[in-house]
């Protein structure tokens, strides 16, 4: 059975908690370059049609020349979506280990109260 160090659970009770406030702000930060791309994304939109940029006669023609001319907004906002979805992983692991982490001291406490 593997020996737990006790001082090493004391250490990461104390970081965790500061650890999981960075991911959670990781995740907003990550939100709100989501919402920015999508925002950059739907004003293109709003230029190209504006400015006579759009061209097809049938609501599929448009749309495929508007995928054509957003291409580089459209993979932004995949990248900020992945990065929120990195972010989040981040931060529900980080809960996950300081929820493991409890549990292993009241374990451990509890052991001290049988010895």
């Amino acid at each position: 059975m593997t020996q737990i160090d006790r001082n090493w659970v004391m250490k990461r009770l104390l970081e965790l908690p500061y650890e999981v406030e960075e991911a959670e702000h990781g995740v907003i930060v990550a939100s709100l370059d989501v919402e920015e791309a999508k925002r950059e994304l739907a004003e293109k939109v709003a230029d190209l049609y504006n400015e006579g940029k759009v061209e097809g006669k049938s609501e599929a023609q448009r749309k495929a020349c508007l995928l054509s001319l957003t291409a580089d907004e459209r993979a932004a906002v995949a990248a900020n979506e992945e990065s929120l979805a990195n972010c989040r992983r981040d931060y529900n692991r980080k809960l996950n280990d300081f929820s493991a982490i409890k549990a292993i001291a009241r374990l451990l406490a509890g052991e001290d109260e049988e010895a």
